[in-house]
């Protein structure tokens, strides 16, 4: 795997509250770098979610802004946690 400049901006970015959105073409390593940041933050002890527009039973998290916050909230509850998308 070639690491990209990607990889460590997106793991400064999480200290923002705002999401964070990687979008691209088909093969261009989405995924790739999400799950290289997942790992780096399972590896500090933080709980992640990890959730995928392409797959069909997560596409209703992404219809509507609370849907995504009560998934989100299901997930965590009240504990620090990071999501991916």
């Amino acid at each position: 795997m070639i690491q990209r400049k990607i990889f460590q901006e997106l793991l400064q970015d999480l200290s923002n509250k705002e999401i964070t959105l990687i979008i691209g073409p088909r093969q261009a390593g989405k995924t790739t770098a999400m799950r290289w940041v997942e790992d780096r933050v399972r590896k500090q002890g933080i709980r992640t979610v990890s959730l995928n527009l392409n797959v069909e039973v997560e596409q209703p998290f992404f219809q509507f802004q609370q849907s995504l916050l009560s998934k989100l909230r299901l997930e965590f509850g009240n504990e620090f946690g990071v999501a991916l998308h």
